[in-house]
């Protein structure tokens, strides 16, 4: 039979704490491991619901109606604004300028400035996806600015607002950064 003394106790009795204390530690990192990874994924999926919620915003009432009068304009003023660009970028900015006010357009361009802003506010504050928002939001931005970046440069000029449309000539510089590299 096996005699064991008091001295191999405490030095079991030693090692055994140390080995809990090192257990103790290992599971309160790994614990804290997967809270850290539940948190980044509810941060993440809460994001990405608040960017749906500005989806939903741009396809109601308000903004899908200043969308349709802007889109329609432009459209009919496609045209002639072709013609004016030919022929210089005064004439071209002259044009824009008349039929913007002709066909009443600048709420409507600012219902969609303002959404634009509040859009990049909340990727900004990391409270929206921003490649989510990217998405939706990109290729409207980059079609809009591309017809009327001169009139949107003459109303920061004039309204002395350095960020007048900063929101959409935001999502206009993602996506086309976005396009230039796809192949």
């Amino acid at each position: 039979m096996v005699q064991i003394t008091s001295s191999q106790i405490k030095k079991w009795k030693m090692w055994s704490d140390l080995f809990v204390v090192w257990l103790t530690m290992l599971g309160t990192l790994a614990g804290g491991g997967y809270a850290l990874v539940q948190y980044l994924d509810n941060s993440n999926a809460e994001r990405a619901k608040e960017t749906l919620k500005f989806v939903e915003r741009f396809d109601k009432d308000r903004l899908y109606e200043s969308r349709q009068r802007i889109d329609m304009a432009l459209e009919q003023m496609e045209d002639e604004l072709r013609k004016k660009l030919k022929e210089g970028e005064s004439e071209y900015q002259a044009h824009l300028k008349a039929g913007i006010k002709d066909k009443l357009l600048f709420y409507h361009l600012n219902q969609i400035f303002d959404f634009y802003d509040q859009l990049h506010a909340c990727s900004v504050a990391n409270l929206c996806d921003a490649d989510i928002s990217l998405r939706f939001f990109g290729k409207y931005a980059y079609d809009l600015v591309g017809t009327i970046y001169p009139y949107i440069e003459q109303q920061k000029t004039q309204s002395g607002d350095a960020q007048y449309g900063s929101g959409i000539k935001f999502y206009f510089s993602k996506y086309k950064e976005q396009q230039d590299k796809q192949p």
